[in-house]
């Protein structure tokens, strides 16, 4: 599969107020910030937004008990 032909959106964009950042789980912009991503090594952020990483973990963790 060529994946030059897919079009993915841009990880940021400038919305004028703030930087926003792409998440492509729930594919929304989202401000880049440690309130809405989760902060990693490096002072780089979480590729999914906070609420999406929530989500995520709270259904693993149940499958798990």
């Amino acid at each position: 599969m060529n994946t030059a032909s897919i079009e993915r959106p841009s990880k940021h964009r400038n919305a004028g107020y703030a930087i926003e950042r792409y998440c492509p789980r729930c594919e929304e912009y989202w401000p880049a910030d440690e309130e809405f991503f989760h902060p990693r090594p490096g002072g780089r952020l979480d590729s999914w937004c906070r609420a999406c990483s929530n989500e995520y973990r709270r259904q693993h963790r149940q499958t798990k008990h």
